[in-house]
């Protein structure tokens, strides 16, 4: 399978990505300020972004966005995702069932990752049966929503 997405096809995306990230604002909010335009940017940056996606390269692929901006957002922001994940599930789940009538249903699959050395989270010798072998492993576990004819991963853990 080729995808052949450029820069350009992504671009002409924005404001419908921009609208999208609208409903979520209030998720982005603290006591004294909202944090909602970094989050936009940071998401379109990782669109955007074509060679890595590190803080240098977004600000280099983005107008008027900082890399320390948004390092301090992924690093140090106090926001909670958990609120933010549970109203894009609703989001998701109302889109591609809007109807109601479509049979639906959840996919659960967990998912081994070979790991060399301790140190990211969740990293022990362990049974991967994809492998069929006994490694270091880091284990994810994924929830998609799917219908007839749409899948939508919904929620993941390691």
């Amino acid at each position: 399978m080729n995808f052949s997405l450029k820069a350009q096809d992504i671009s002409s995306q924005m404001a419908a990505l921009s609208e999208f990230h609208g409903q979520f604002n209030k998720f982005f909010q603290t006591r004294t300020r909202s944090m909602a335009h970094v989050a936009l940017n940071y998401l379109k940056g990782l669109f955007i972004a074509e060679k890595e996606k590190t803080m240098a390269e977004m600000e280099r692929s983005l107008n008027d966005v900082c890399k320390q901006s948004l390092g301090h957002f992924i690093s140090n922001s106090p926001l909670e995702d958990a609120p933010l994940v549970v109203e894009l599930q609703k989001s998701v789940i109302k889109k591609l069932n809007s109807h109601g009538v479509e049979d639906a249903g959840l996919i659960i699959d967990e998912s081994a990752f070979a790991k060399k050395g301790k140190a990211s989270v969740g990293v022990k010798r362990q049974y991967a049966g994809s492998l069929g072998k006994i490694e270091n492993f880091q284990v994810g576990v994924f929830l998609a929503y799917t219908t007839r004819t749409q899948t939508c991963l919904i929620a993941r853990n390691i």
